[in-house]
């Protein structure tokens, strides 16, 4: 059903799992939203694993930090590539939040700062296995346990060194501010590409309407936000195209949200399913990686708080998975 430029949601799913997840959102089952052509606008040319010990048990303490060693150092080859499929999109070379890297053995061996007598490794299995507040948090996939049992018995063997040294995926909240996608929205009018990167929720549900060619608002939206490549692309900057972002609510229906041209991702109101509702639990996923929310949140205006330079805690932009 299109509406004034806008597509509906199609197939909703009902899904079952544990969900855990502070200003944005994390998934589990499926509905798809697309993109129609845009007809008003005319946009000018000019794009999880174990918490954090100050995070691996999720409860705070050491602050954030560059890891130990380059990404493997000293680690078995199959540890570091559990770690890397199911931990480093938070955990990585520059974590993300109050959180500690797990990129060397150094780091696995370093001491909790939250739980006395154990380490970083032992807290990070204990995660793993935690069927109430697991790691990777929901809506990530939970770690299998074949893997587990491999960090676990590594581990319990002392954590003797290996050595599979790789070059971590470059972050992208590293990135310097820049418009990767080149092109910018110049339109007038209602447009489901229309100001990328911007408060959607704020200004159609709200009426802040300054600056626009109009004066009536667009459609009432549960759910809005932009995804883009690099964690500091500005406002009104096109973001990536072809992206899911996966949302689940407290009653654990998912939504499968797809973003358009611009980037941007939406749920109307009256597209969504019967008694969907905050919190929300949200991932994005491309390309076969999947980057999830380590905490729920209850407002669905993402781009408040996914902003160039990131604000309440966030680090910046919404953007695709990259480890």
């Amino acid at each position: 059903m299109i509406r004034r430029g806008y597509i509906s949601i199609t197939e909703t799913l009902l899904v079952t799992g544990v969900l855990t997840i502070a200003c944005t959102p994390p998934g589990a089952g499926t509905t798809e939203t697309g993109s129609s052509p845009d007809t008003d606008g005319t946009p000018g040319e000019s794009s999880g694993a174990a918490g954090s010990d100050g995070g691996a048990d999720g409860s705070g303490g050491g602050g954030p930090g560059e890891g130990g060693g380059p990404a493997g150092d000293g680690l078995p080859c199959d540890v570091d590539a559990i770690l890397a499929a199911s931990c480093r999109s938070c955990h990585g070379v520059t974590p993300l939040g109050n959180m500690i890297s797990l990129l060397s053995r150094a780091d696995l061996l370093a001491d909790s700062p939250t739980v006395p007598n154990a380490t970083i490794g032992q807290r990070a299995v204990s995660r793993m296995q935690d069927a109430t507040t697991p790691m990777p948090p929901a809506p990530a996939l939970p770690v299998a346990e074949s893997d587990i049992a491999v960090v676990a018995d590594w581990v319990a063997a002392g954590m003797p060194a290996g050595d599979c040294t790789t070059d971590p995926a470059p972050s992208p909240f590293d990135a310097e501010s820049m418009c990767t996608s080149n092109r910018m929205w110049q339109g007038c009018g209602e447009s489901d590409r229309m100001k990328p990167g911007e408060a959607c929720i704020d200004c159609h549900n709200n009426g802040d309407n300054s600056g626009d060619c109009e004066d009536d608002n667009g459609p009432f939206f549960l759910l809005a936000g932009t995804v883009y490549p690099t964690g500091h692309e500005p406002d009104s900057c096109y973001g990536f195209a072809g992206a899911v972002v996966e949302v689940t609510d407290a009653s654990r229906q998912t939504l499968k949200l797809s973003t358009n041209e611009a980037g941007n991702f939406y749920l109307e109101a009256e597209d969504a399913p019967p008694g969907f509702a905050a919190p929300y639990y949200v991932k994005v996923v491309y390309d076969g990686k999947e980057l999830a929310m380590a905490t729920e949140v209850t407002d669905g205006d993402c781009n408040t708080c996914h902003t160039a330079d990131g604000d309440q805690d966030a680090p910046g932009r919404i953007v695709l998975p990259w480890q």
